[in-house]
């Protein structure tokens, strides 16, 4: 089919794009390529249509909703808008994304290359002109240039004229048609052909059907999590998504969405993040971790929010810090670390029976017994494990706790990674590089401290500990028994450290563990609909 056959069909509504597609992702780069290798013949690959009654499916970019049989794009998205933006001048009714991106594409008329800038780029001996002005206008837009270089007038016309018949040019359409493909049939098809890009998600699909009833869910999702990623708590579309099943129908599954009217969709919208932000809020705030380098145990939100909403929005500061407690045991138990939506099913079962006490009964009994932080809770080699967040967290709680009271709320955001023994001198002394690189070896520190110690002597790389208060020293859990400072007795240091870290950690998460009478308390008001 001719390209122009198939931009007059956007034109007409007839060529339609489902709501399960996400936006426009191509750079500008793959703009130019494209349209050098459309310029030059090359294969850009085919297009893939669904035909389908569309008064059942879901589109983008049409504020009536289209009825009849139409024709939606599964495969070519990124090809037919970029060719439709340069043809008309403005993306179609259904793109969504940046419409500068298409501004700027010129045309060099001698060596045949595309390129982007803001404003045409001509001189003598390297003519260019607008690709899109050139596409929308025909030859006659470049004419005056032609006339600059009368030596070369006929090359150029027959680059312009090759230029502006790409729209001529027939791809190879398929279509898929019959009512045995329906939507979970046409978004596995869709993700078989994608396979090689970005597949969609069990989110994608809920969306494509939640939005055949709430046109505008999708927009209000993206603004929901552009909100909490612009208030530094970024968690993801589909994430949030979950904790609106969760707080809305008490179940985990997406799919539980689809019986949701669309107020009440809208309604649980508009409260899941701010139940989400209150508990990061206190996360961040209480528990020191960093937002930013990826929230360890994020499965638990669906039923923090879920148990948010079941207070009402509010509660106490003994119940947040029960909430809490339970939410760290999950991450030293990696309690979601499987088999995600049957655990959340579970939880949010427990949660609705039997409060948060039921949840903290499933975490013991997950384990068998009352809960213990081990040293070997802190085994790790690499930034980004566990034991290198926990010990940023602890360090961030003791450090806070530690301070004058009016530094104590920034005194955490001011620590930086320090490794108490030099890893190169652990090199050039032949430890191995699990040794050398062990998150026990890792400590967060005032930057002050931490460049102090980086003045300290090459032949005495240890010898700035020794400045450092017992105080200091206890905050950090470094060991102060002198025997172990010394490289000989490197692999024992590690270990007493990590017993020392292990100790912290179980003390604080045991003066966030709620008493019995306090969980009664709690649950007694809790309110589950």
């Amino acid at each position: 089919m001719r390209i122009a056959t198939l931009l007059d069909q956007i034109d007409s509504g007839s060529l339609l794009l489902p709501e399960f597609q996400r936006g426009f992702v191509w750079t500008r780069d793959k703009i130019r390529r494209f349209m050098r290798s459309l310029y030059l013949g090359y294969p850009v690959g085919g297009i893939l249509l669904w035909e389908a009654d569309i008064s059942n499916v879901p589109v983008r970019g049409h504020r009536v909703r289209p009825s009849g049989l139409g024709a939606l794009v599964l495969d070519g998205q990124q090809r037919l808008t970029t060719l439709y933006s340069l043809t008309r001048g403005k993306p179609p009714t259904f793109f969504d994304g940046d419409p500068d991106l298409f501004r700027g594409l010129h045309f060099h008329l001698d060596d045949e290359r595309f390129q982007f800038f803001a404003t045409a780029q001509d001189s003598p001996d390297s003519p260019w002109v607008d690709a899109g002005l050139l596409l929308r206008n025909g030859v006659e837009s470049a004419l005056d240039q032609v006339q600059r270089h009368p030596k070369h007038a006929t090359m150029y016309l027959g680059r312009l004229n090759r230029l502006t018949q790409v729209v001529e040019r027939a791809l190879s359409v398929d279509l898929i048609t019959g009512p045995e493909f329906d939507l979970d049939a046409i978004v596995d098809i869709f993700n078989q052909v994608n396979s090689g890009g970005t597949t969609l998600s069990k989110g994608d699909l809920v969306l494509a059907r939640l939005c055949a009833h709430t046109p505008d869910a999708r927009q209000l999702l993206r603004a929901q999590c552009d909100s909490l990623a612009a208030n530094g708590y970024p968690i993801g579309q589909d994430l949030l998504l979950r904790c609106v099943t969760a707080v809305s129908t008490g179940r985990a599954s997406l799919i539980a969405l689809d019986s949701l009217p669309p107020d009440a969709f809208k309604y649980t919208l508009s409260r899941a993040p701010e139940y989400v932000e209150s508990f990061l809020r206190a996360v961040s705030d209480q528990v020191g971790l960093d937002l930013e380098g990826g929230l360890p145990g994020r499965g638990a939100l669906p039923v923090v929010a879920r148990w948010y909403d079941s207070m009402s929005g509010t509660s106490t500061p003994q119940a947040r810090d029960g909430l809490l407690y339970w939410y760290l045991r999950c991450v030293l138990q990696d309690h979601y670390g499987r088999s995600i939506e049957t655990a959340l099913n579970r939880d949010l079962a427990i949660l609705d029976r039997d409060g948060l006490a039921g949840l903290l009964r499933e975490v013991d009994r997950e384990i068998g017994g009352s809960f213990q932080v081990e040293p070997h809770d802190l085994d790790g080699s690499t930034a980004g494990t566990r034991s290198y967040t926990l010990i940023h967290m602890l360090s961030k709680i003791r450090a806070r706790g530690s301070a004058p009271n009016e530094a104590r709320s920034r005194c955490g955001d001011e620590l930086r990674p320090h490794h108490i023994f030099p890893k190169k001198w652990l090199r050039d002394l032949g430890w191995p590089a699990k040794d050398v690189n062990s998150n026990a070896n890792v400590c967060f520190l005032p930057e002050s401290i931490s460049a102090q110690l980086e003045r300290r002597p090459p032949n005495d790389p240890l010898a700035g500990l020794e400045e450092l208060s017992a105080a200091t020293l206890a905050t950090h859990c470094i060991p102060e028994d002198r025997k172990l400072w010394q490289p000989h007795a490197y692999r024992e240091f590690l270990g007493a450290r990590q017993q020392l870290l292990a100790a912290a950690l179980q003390e604080f998460l045991e003066s966030l563990r709620p008493r019995r009478a306090d969980l009664r308390r709690i649950d007694s008001n809790m309110s589950v609909a």
